[in-house]
């Protein structure tokens, strides 16, 4: 029977299937099973773990505080119409369209998506200042 017709047949995806035959065809092997017979050294002692360590979550933790203080330091630089665009449009969750912007302070849309993009411009060289090595910082702040 093919993984198409099986994958129909139990109303599941053809690449579930398939993963599922190459689970069963493949070979298990205990990580508590000891590396050599005659040592006590097991393979689980060798994994790598998937955890961030304390050190790198604290350093993570301060770099996401300085970026956080960074940019409420920028934000109070800009003026009134800046500040709304960057906290409705840039930083909101469900942002604002440059129209619903537009509308909002009274200019186009064009003008809105001129003023943005002069502020992310300002907002990078506002942080390569403040946070002299922020390409590596960059890095910190994304969770892997």
């Amino acid at each position: 029977m093919g993984y198409k017709l099986l994958a129909e047949r139990l109303q599941v995806k053809e690449n579930e299937v398939l993963e599922m035959d190459q689970r069963l065809e493949s070979w298990e092997y205990s990580l508590d099973s000891p590396i050599r017979n005659d040592g006590d050294e097991k393979s689980i002692d060798f994994l790598i773990s998937p955890e961030t360590s304390p050190e790198d979550e604290l350093a993570q933790h301060q770099m996401q505080e300085i970026f956080r203080n960074s940019l409420q330091t920028f934000h109070n630089t800009l003026k009134k119409k800046e500040q709304d665009i960057l906290s409705q449009r840039l930083l909101a969750e469900k942002p604002l369209t440059l129209q619903q912007l537009g509308n909002k302070h009274n200019i186009s849309r064009e003008r809105t998506r001129q003023i943005e993009e002069r502020m992310i411009k300002k907002l990078r060289q506002f942080l390569h200042h403040e946070i002299p090595d922020f390409v590596n910082f960059q890095s910190l702040l994304s969770p892997a």
